[in-house]
């Protein structure tokens, strides 16, 4: 196997790792990494390879013949063998892996006459990622996350959605220009506390564009005043609210359900 070997945390490629932890040089170097060894294997099963590829000394003596695998499969990228101690140096993991891998990032096109999942202010990274991990799990591969949710690749959002990041469709909105225009073709259905809607009338409507709203202040003002149906969960023993995540994969499943 053909490493580059890395001994100092001044190396180029370890200051790109560092800065690959924020949002704005995801955009800048339009790439992220991820430090999961089941999540890279399973992309790469799928088609999705990287460009460049890291394994510290340790993970590789332990592992050879598994890296050996895995770097045979794709061809160009680039591959570096580092001293254990520099994992921490970039890591987001309290116990670093020992493995890493950085990907481009390629947004997908929707796929026409599918429904579609909008994101509307999904702040917490862990939660925008266990929604869209059930939103393929339930057969929604056409996502829109508008401005205000947190960025799809930090890393909470990454070990919540695991090789979900590589199989979605996911665009971007700003300033809600998007769902004006997905308003034009399909019906918009906001999830809200006290929706009444019939998930039998809502499916009638398929293709549909399902909002869900941000976990403090629920869906945007802006997007109820256009929405043709809003729906919600029969709640029992005075629980007053379920958290997004819950309430997404309930209301997904109930509209599959139909």
């Amino acid at each position: 196997m053909d490493f580059f070997e890395i001994t100092s945390q001044e190396n180029n490629q370890i200051k790109l790792l560092k800065k690959l932890s924020s949002k704005k040089y995801q955009k800048e170097f339009n790439s992220f990494f991820v430090e999961n060894l089941k999540t890279i294997i399973d992309a790469l099963n799928d088609g999705f390879v990287f460009k460049e590829f890291y394994v510290t000394h340790a993970f590789l003596a332990n592992n050879k013949k598994l890296v050996s695998g895995i770097v045979s499969r794709v061809h160009g990228a680039k591959k570096y063998v580092l001293k254990d101690s520099l994992n921490k140096v970039f890591s987001n993991l309290k116990t670093p892996s020992g493995i890493c891998a950085i990907y481009d990032i390629k947004e997908r096109k929707h796929k026409k006459n599918q429904s579609i999942i909008y994101l509307n202010g999904i702040n917490d990274p862990g939660n925008l990622g266990s929604i869209l991990r059930s939103a393929l799990a339930l057969g929604f591969e056409n996502i829109v996350l508008d401005e205000h949710c947190a960025s799809l690749y930090n890393f909470k959002t990454l070990t919540a959605i695991k090789d979900t990041i590589f199989k979605l469709n996911i665009e971007r909105d700003n300033g809600f220009d998007k769902i004006k225009l997905i308003k034009n073709k399909m019906s918009v259905i906001v999830s809200t506390s006290n929706g009444k809607t019939d998930f039998r009338e809502v499916a009638k409507n398929k293709p549909i564009c399902v909002v869900f709203g941000n976990e403090a202040n629920g869906v945007s003002d802006d997007i109820m005043e256009i929405a043709d149906f809003k729906i919600g969960i029969k709640l029992f023993n005075n629980v007053e609210s379920l958290n997004v995540v819950s309430a997404s994969s309930i209301i997904l499943y109930k509209i599959n359900e139909q």
